[in-house]
C-alpha cells in the first residue's frame, strides 16, 4: 500500500484506480470508501480536539489546586448559584488584590512542570 501511495502523488489517476480495486475487493463501492476515509479523518480531528480540551482541563485543575493550597480555602463554583454577575465581579475585584501574588507563584509552578 505504501508503494501505491508514493505513486499516487505522481499519478492521481492511478491512485483512484487502485482505490476502486481495493474497494471492490473489500466489498465496498468507491463512493463508500471515500466517505469512510473522510469520516476517519473527521474522527481523528475530533479526537485531537478532545485531547486538547482534556489537557486544558487538567492544567486548570492543577491551577485551582495550587490556589487552594496557597490560600487554605476551597474554591467554589458560582455558576449554579443565585449570585448576579455584578456581585461576582465585585467579589472578584475585592479578592483580586489579595490573591495577586499567589497567582504569580502558581503560574510559575505550572510552567516549570
Amino acid at each position: 500500500m505504501k508503494i501505491m501511495q508514493k505513486q499516487s502523488s505522481n499519478h492521481p489517476s492511478e491512485y483512484v484506480k487502485n482505490m476502486k480495486k481495493l474497494s471492490k475487493l473489500a466489498g465496498f463501492d468507491h463512493q463508500n470508501s471515500i466517505v469512510f476515509s473522510i469520516l476517519i479523518r473527521e474522527i481523528k480531528a475530533l479526537e485531537k480536539k478532545i485531547s486538547n480540551y482534556y489537557f486544558r482541563l487538567k492544567k486548570l485543575e492543577r491551577y485551582v489546586n495550587c490556589i487552594e493550597e496557597q490560600t487554605g480555602k476551597e474554591l467554589t463554583d458560582f455558576s449554579e448559584s443565585s449570585l448576579f454577575e455584578s456581585e461576582v465581579k465585585e467579589i472578584v475585584a475585592s479578592e483580586c488584590s489579595l490573591f495577586e501574588g499567589i497567582k504569580v507563584k502558581c503560574i510559575k509552578t505550572l510552567t516549570e512542570s
